[in-house]
């Protein structure tokens, strides 16, 4: 049975009337003009990245036209404008960004059209200090900061993730904390293209497409068509049960964003969003190095701060 492409949700909806379970995929209803991009949610309001940046929710409005990226929390917006710029402001500030930011760090030019949170040196998020940097021997392909924990993508496609689990969102099987990277085992093997991390819940999207969910699951945000909570990555059947294949997620505090596409036929190829295609990543090299790319035995392993916000940084 085929599927409509395009954004869809799980889990809270915003400008429901009650915060009511939702378990199964919906279509997104989109504000914006133009093909969306991306979503990115906070707690209380949300902002749709299409032709433009579109807040909806608490804080409602279109940023400035040079606004191409956002990263929300509840007191701040951190926003990547067309001048290869990075400018955090507070959230009173928002929708027209009058005044002067709080914060601001220029990107090299070729370097301007990173994934946010990750830029050159380091990776950023919409609370003070704003930036932090992670060492140049760690190979990140992509990192999700979620309220307590972040999941990492290894440049072969190798899943990590660290801090809290009282939920099962770290995907190891159980409840118990870590303060440093640890691969998921569940989904070892299986190269991934694609990771998320929200309030209590963590995604990834395998090279083949397919969606994989754990965590807290109160609201349907897993998109297991029930509530339940998983302690170990499950495999969400919505999509491919459609014809559909998955090129991007983002987790919200409560609420998953899943962006699919048509799959192409046998031997073909999708002309939407190329930009999400998978391949298969190469071994990682043999040696002394682990494959985040610095010694697991004397490398610093990475730790939560203790500011209710997931931040990371080097143990001394």
């Amino acid at each position: 049975m085929g599927g409509r492409a395009g954004w869809f949700q799980s889990g809270f909806r915003f400008g429901a009337a009650e915060l009511e379970p939702e378990p199964e995929p919906e279509p997104l209803p989109v504000g914006a003009s133009g093909p969306v991009v991306t979503v990115r949610p906070s707690w209380s309001f949300v902002a749709t990245v299409a032709d433009g940046v579109t807040l909806q929710g608490a804080v409602q409005g279109a940023l400035p036209l040079d606004c191409l990226d956002v990263l929300l929390s509840e007191t701040h917006l951190l926003v990547r404008r067309s001048e290869a710029v990075l400018e955090a402001w507070e959230v009173g500030s928002a929708p027209g960004l009058d005044g002067k930011p709080v914060w601001q760090q220029e990107l090299p030019r070729d370097e301007a059209d990173t994934a946010l949170p990750l830029v050159p040196g380091g990776y950023v998020f919409p609370w003070p200090p704003f930036f932090a940097p992670l060492p140049a021997s760690l190979r990140v392909q992509k990192l999700a900061l979620g309220h307590e924990h972040a999941v990492l993508l290894d440049a072969w496609g190798a899943l990590f993730t660290w801090g809290s689990s009282r939920h099962g969102q770290l995907g190891h099987g159980d409840l118990e904390s870590l303060v440093e990277p640890q691969r998921v085992e569940a989904l070892h093997g299986l190269p991934m293209g694609e990771v998320a991390a929200g309030g209590w819940h963590s995604a990834c999207i395998s090279g083949a497409g397919d969606l994989y969910t754990w965590g807290w699951g109160k609201y349907g945000q897993l998109g297991h068509a029930d509530t339940a909570s998983s302690d170990q990555p499950k495999k969400v059947h919505y999509f491919m049960e459609r014809g559909l294949c998955v090129v991007d997620v983002v987790c919200g505090p409560w609420t998953t964003y899943t962006c699919a596409i048509q799959n192409p036929p046998a031997g073909g190829s999708s002309s939407l969003r190329p930009e999400h295609s998978c391949p298969m990543p190469e071994s990682p090299p043999r040696g002394p190095q682990g494959s985040l790319g610095h010694s697991q035995a004397s490398g610093a392993p990475l730790a939560p701060a203790s500011n209710g916000h997931c931040q990371w940084n080097t143990l001394p």
